[in-house]
């Protein structure tokens, strides 16, 4: 057509070899992001088809009406009590760690600065079964609990809870932030492509539901100490009746 744009593909046909090209030129460039969106669909996916499939299991510690276990004063908790490797000889508080989170910039390498947030919550990376973790992990805080009548043990140990709720909250403002980064850098024109991006985008959002149902865990077992009492959290831990049960 005179003065118009000229024809690029002479046929259909041509036109969809072409897109099939470009796709898997794509793909070849952006592999490794390609493999990390499957990974993160397939778990999420495979979650939610064991949760359909079976109820909770119940840890051991819950079958026994009458729970005695001795805890010595000085195990308060610490960053390892989240990672359920209990190292009651650690006296590494939460206040000596997490402010030392690095400033988020565009130079920042979101991915290995997630890293650094579960090494910090689990020493290594984030469990592959979060809901086993999260069962696992409140019979920990049920172990770790003290009789009421020892009032200086109770005391040591809620402020050692209250102390790792903070710590967990600020672990949450830290992936809500390099969730926001990614989604930023994604908007710039030179990252327009944004599936670049999306891989990161999943496993952040994953990231902020595991950060939150740790955070969410330890609140509500708070609650409960101060309010309906340790019985109470363990009835309502065997007719998954916790807040937690519903976010796993």
């Amino acid at each position: 057509m005179p003065g118009g744009r000229p024809v690029k593909y002479n046929t259909l046909a041509d036109a969809r070899d072409a897109c099939l090209v470009s796709k898997k030129t794509y793909q070849m460039r952006n592999l490794e992001d390609e493999r990390l969106n499957a990974r993160v669909r397939t778990r999420l996916l495979t979650a939610i088809q064991r949760r359909e499939a079976s109820p909770p299991k119940l840890p051991a510690l819950f079958t026994s009406p009458n729970i005695t276990v001795d805890v010595p004063p000085e195990a308060t908790l610490s960053v390892a009590s989240i990672s359920l490797d209990l190292g009651i000889s650690q006296t590494q508080t939460l206040d000596n760690i997490f402010p030392k989170f690095r400033s988020i910039t565009p130079s920042t390498d979101c991915m290995q600065a997630l890293s650094e947030v579960w090494q910090l919550l689990f020493n290594g990376p984030m469990p592959s079964d979060m809901n086993g973790f999260l069962q696992e992990r409140a019979s920990v805080l049920v172990a770790r609990c003290p009789r009421p009548s020892d009032l200086d043990a109770t005391r040591d140990f809620r402020a050692g809870l209250e102390q790792e709720h903070q710590g967990l909250l600020v672990c949450l403002d830290r992936v809500v932030q390099l969730y926001r980064e990614i989604q930023r850098r994604g908007r710039e024109p030179a990252n327009y492509c944004r599936e670049r991006y999306s891989g990161r985008l999943e496993k952040l959002w994953l990231a902020q539901d595991v950060v939150n149902s740790l955070q969410s865990q330890t609140e509500e077992f708070i609650k409960y100490l101060d309010g309906a009492g340790l019985d109470s959290y363990i009835a309502d831990f065997k007719g998954s009746r916790l807040g937690w049960h519903s976010a796993e």
